[in-house]
């Protein structure tokens, strides 16, 4: 499965919208940072992670997104998680990351 299938992007009026499937671990890992690169290297500066159906993340994952935070940070672009439920949120909590990463719970 290529990068894009597995996390397929859209745009809002704001930013690049990456959906999230229901693991983000070591299995996928690669893809998902190919997919965050590419969004970057093509010049997006603002990215949504939506996690509306995200049950996993792993800390592979939590490192691709704070890698990208910094590097998004670093250009003046913006980072947001979308929907964040479940146990990625008790994983944002314990880590102290829904402190430093913006998480809002739907597209408006």
């Amino acid at each position: 499965m290529s990068p894009e299938s597995e996390f397929p992007a859209s745009a809002d009026d704001e930013a690049s919208v990456v959906t999230l499937p229901a693991r983000v671990d070591a299995t996928n890992a690669s893809a998902f940072l190919q997919r965050l690169d590419g969004l970057r290297e093509s010049g997006k500066r603002d990215i949504v992670l939506d996690l509306e159906v995200t049950e996993v993340l792993d800390s592979t994952a939590l490192g691709a997104i704070m890698t990208l935070f910094r590097t998004l940070r670093a250009v003046g672009g913006t980072l947001r998680l979308r929907n964040v439920g479940g146990g990625p949120r008790r994983v944002l909590q314990l880590t102290r990351l829904d402190r430093v990463l913006e998480v809002v719970e739907d597209a408006a």
